[in-house]
């Protein structure tokens, strides 16, 4: 690199200088355009905060009638809940004949202790 008499960088290069503008102008654009998006808030915010009010205030108080929807219930797979053929009842009615055997039959498994019924 070469210096001047006050030390400053002398560029021999064309694109030196070249680069340096493009940056600068690009920074330029970008604070421009920052500047620009917060006059517009500004002026949103400032000049035009009573007509956005209002209009909130009719849209909230607004009465729109929901109709519910009305149909059959249906399942995961777009069958009709109530005709599935394949749900089976796991009711069982008590057997006081074979409660004993099968009480007996179940503790083992279901880790408990014997115990007598009162009949």
């Amino acid at each position: 690199m070469r210096f001047d008499n006050a030390g400053n960088d002398i560029r021999t290069e064309a694109g030196g200088n070249r680069e340096r503008t493009v940056i600068v102008c690009m920074m330029s654009l970008v604070i421009v355009a920052f500047f620009a998006l917060a006059g517009r808030c500004f002026y949103l915010q400032h000049n035009l905060a009573d007509y956005y009010g209002e209009k909130c205030i009719v849209q909230q108080r607004a009465y729109l009638p929901l109709e519910p929807q009305r149909g059959a219930i249906l399942d995961a797979r777009g069958r009709s809940w109530p005709q599935q053929p394949d749900t089976h009842d796991l009711r069982r009615t008590p057997n006081h004949q074979g409660a004993q055997r099968n009480s007996t039959r179940l503790a083992p498994i279901l880790d408990m202790g014997l115990t007598r019924s009162a009949s």
